[in-house]
């Protein structure tokens, strides 16, 4: 509903019925009940809920809930999909050194960054710390490649800036494709997280590719991790 000034107002509206003896509806009381703060504390807790509140960009939960929309579109032959898992490799330098404040600085602005990066109808998440994930629908692998260059390159040339500190930043990126074959949410992830986690250990500033079927990836992944527990 809208008043004399323009404001709107959203209401819930109950109606009963006037009804005579005979049966005649003859009239009707209307009740209405303005619910317009309720509304607004819905839709605040609804993107609270989905969004990671620093960086504005989803969260982890919402973004697993589309890359599942995204196996089964595949599974339907609906279109295969991309995800690209991206972790920055000199966050925590920056955190150590500036402070916590500047880290979360640094996140805002590499969100903003992403976001120019990726087409709009892409999901960029931020997974927590300093890892991203990308889920681009309905593409071609040459084009999800294009994209994952861009990300490395754009995050190479980007120069943070803190009390009259400059840090440049990089970032390893992991790479998998949403097939009909794929087995799952969790495969889907720990392979795309596997593959950026050799990306890293493979000199960083670097894109490693998971390809269906490469279980030596996360195996290997399993075993580096073991190695470094071990030492």
């Amino acid at each position: 509903m809208l008043d004399k000034d323009g404001t709107r107002y959203t209401v819930q509206v109950m109606a009963t019925p006037l009804v005579r003896k005979e049966g005649q509806i003859y009239g009707a009381v209307l009740v209405l009940n303005d619910v317009t703060n309720i509304r607004v504390l819905s839709r605040r807790l609804k993107y609270q809920a989905s969004h990671d509140i620093l960086t504005k960009l989803i969260n982890r939960s919402e973004f697993e809930k589309r890359v599942r929309n995204a196996i089964t579109h595949a599974q339907n032959d609906d279109g295969n999909s991309a995800v690209l898992y991206i972790d920055l490799d000199r966050f925590k330098l920056i955190n150590d050194i500036c402070g916590h404040a500047a880290g979360d600085e640094l996140l805002k602005q590499v969100a903003k960054l992403l976001r120019v990066l990726v087409d709009k109808k892409s999901s960029v998440a931020r997974m927590g710390g300093d890892e991203f994930a990308v889920l681009i629908e309905n593409t071609r692998l040459v084009d999800v490649e294009k994209t994952a260059n861009k990300i490395l390159t754009e995050l190479a040339a980007y120069r943070f800036s803190w009390d009259e500190k400059t840090f440049s930043i990089e970032c390893s990126i992991g790479m998998t494709e949403i097939l009909p074959s794929c087995e799952g949410l969790t495969y889907t992830l720990n392979a795309v997280d596997s593959a950026c986690y050799l990306a890293k250990e493979s000199g960083r500033n670097c894109i490693r590719m998971y390809c269906e079927g490469d279980d030596t990836i996360i195996e290997r992944k399993g075993q580096e991790r073991w190695i470094q527990h071990f030492d």
